[in-house]
């Protein structure tokens, strides 16, 4: 399967004039980047626009206590909030963007996204509602780690990604806002009971019968 173009992978683009439309192909940058790959880190300031056409990016929250939550994820199509809350606000990052999977991206320089929100309307009305429905899923997001609990958060995130979860008891952690020990131990328990199986950097649903059960408070996953 052959990699989308900007415009394929951003339908918004293709209502920008001619003239801007130019304008995104003559100052794309290409951006490729391995896992592990730091996009941009907390207090970092924003360069550009990241338009993602391949692969997969982890943005989360690192804690002192070396805890992190994992905020959202990023692929082909996607906008990152954070990004448009700095290119909009002019403040700098408050979480980190980290690879997962190789990316490859192109960057629009910070003057040519003011332009595109300046002079096209539709642009400027895509991004905003773009921003407010992420952080609508952000602050859900917070809710569930304030107040629910740890076990469901998990068995929530291994019902989504499964039934064979590419991911490492660390990445588990982050993803559910906790720390690894603890995902560890609530993983080696279900492991017991054999709800699921796991591996080196995965984790194998057996029963989500099981796990659905754990979430019937919540209403289900």
């Amino acid at each position: 399967m052959s990699t989308p173009t900007p415009f394929q992978a951003y339908p918004t683009l293709n209502l920008l004039s001619s003239e801007l439309q130019d304008l995104v192909r003559r100052n794309g940058r290409q951006v490729q980047a391995p896992p592990g790959t730091v996009l941009f880190d907390l207090g970092s300031s924003c360069t550009g626009f990241l338009l993602v056409l391949a692969g997969v990016v982890e943005v989360s929250r690192p804690h002192v206590d070396g805890r992190s939550i994992l905020l959202y994820r990023l692929e082909a199509g996607d906008t990152c909030v954070l990004t448009l809350n700095c290119l909009f606000g002019e403040v700098a990052y408050e979480a980190r963007a980290v690879v997962r999977d190789p990316v490859l991206a192109v960057q629009l320089p910070k003057g040519v996204f003011h332009r595109l929100v300046d002079e096209s309307p539709e642009f400027r009305h895509t991004m905003l509602a773009l921003l407010t429905r992420r952080l609508t899923r952000v602050v859900r997001l917070l809710e569930a780690t304030a107040f629910v609990s740890v076990q469901q958060r998990l068995a929530g995130e291994l019902l989504a990604r499964g039934p064979v979860v590419p991911a490492t008891h660390q990445e588990l952690a982050a993803a559910v806002g906790s720390v690894r020990e603890v995902v560890s131990r609530q993983l080696a328990t279900w492991a017991h009971a054999g709800w699921v199986a796991t591996d080196r950097g995965r984790v194998t649903v057996l029963d989500p019968g099981a796990l659905e059960q754990v979430l019937e408070p919540l209403g289900g996953p």
